[in-house]
């Protein structure tokens, strides 16, 4: 087996121990959400429709918002898929894709409890709403994988030696940090620390740390790969700003009060992930590849 193989292997078991040790430990059934929320008070906010399954009567909740989620995680997994399958013999692509399936199962995941099955998952048969669900830390814990895993690949595109060994061994510890605060924070547990904003603030550097990368090495080598992947983050950084100022704005819920439109900030967010996600495809399908010292169109950094 391969050394990168044996890795990427070593990281899933890894990957599935904390995942368990979450699912198995996490204290979240007095964790409400606040202002306290009754179930029914939940469903006024939102379009569901009641649907029956194997004898059992489920509550569907944002229809609209499901197709969105879901269809972002099949397109994303999609293009990994294709990035491992058409790994050219090059780590990069391998890692690439592999952090592509795995933000594309989070999205499944994620769809899953923030809309399709949240209420399910979140309210029936409780007097009040919870905060979240095991399947809610389960998506932060795989787009955390999932986030290291790019990181190491933009390592290995655009670093050598020493720099690239530190960058991948800060994903590593970055990983493994994370998987131990949620393991702690969720039994205990502290809502700051097991919510979306707490895993955004975790996280952000990673960003940073993947377009710096890339920055530097277009800036010395001004080769096709790095100005690509510098158009990848800036445009990331684009759809963020998409999302939090339409939920800064309140536009989702301007439309749907006076429009009856659903489309909230968390739909924003999807639309122009699937964007962003195709355009990553098409950027770097060609040009993903291991920095090489003989390449004269991908020099070391």
């Amino acid at each position: 087996m391969k050394t990168s193989n044996k890795k990427i292997l070593i990281s899933f078991i890894f990957m599935i121990a904390a995942i368990i040790a979450v699912c198995f430990l996490a204290n979240i059934d007095k964790l409400y959400a606040t202002p306290l929320l009754t179930p029914k008070d939940f469903l006024k906010s939102m379009p569901y429709v009641n649907l029956t399954l194997f004898g059992q009567d489920i509550i569907f909740i944002q229809p609209s918002s499901s197709f969105f989620v879901y269809f972002l995680g099949i397109i994303t997994s999609a293009y990994g898929i294709w990035f491992v399958a058409h790994n050219n013999q090059q780590s990069s692509r391998k890692f690439w894709g592999v952090g592509m399936i795995l933000w594309g199962i989070s999205a499944l995941v994620a769809g899953t409890s923030y809309q399709a099955f949240g209420y399910m998952l979140k309210c029936a048969g409780k007097t009040y709403t919870l905060f979240t669900s095991k399947w809610e830390l389960v998506y932060m814990l795989l787009t955390c994988y999932c986030i290291n895993y790019l990181l190491i690949a933009v390592a290995k595109a655009s670093t050598t030696g020493k720099i690239k060994s530190a960058i991948t061994i800060f994903a590593i510890c970055h990983a493994t940090a994370y998987s131990l605060i949620m393991i702690i924070a969720s039994s205990i547990p502290v809502e700051g620390l097991i919510s979306y904003f707490g895993f955004v603030k975790m996280h952000a550097f990673n960003f940073i740390l993947m377009f710096v990368i890339s920055l530097i090495h277009y800036l010395r080598h001004k080769d096709i790969l790095s100005r690509n992947f510098v158009f990848v983050w800036l445009l990331f950084i684009v759809v963020n700003v998409g999302y939090f100022a339409w939920l800064g704005l309140g536009m989702g819920t301007y439309l749907n009060t006076n429009y009856h439109f659903w489309f909230n900030e968390n739909d924003m967010l999807h639309v122009l992930m699937i964007l962003w996600m195709t355009f990553d495809f098409f950027a770097l399908k060609n040009h993903l590849n291991d920095v090489s010292v003989s390449d004269n169109t991908h020099p070391q950094i």
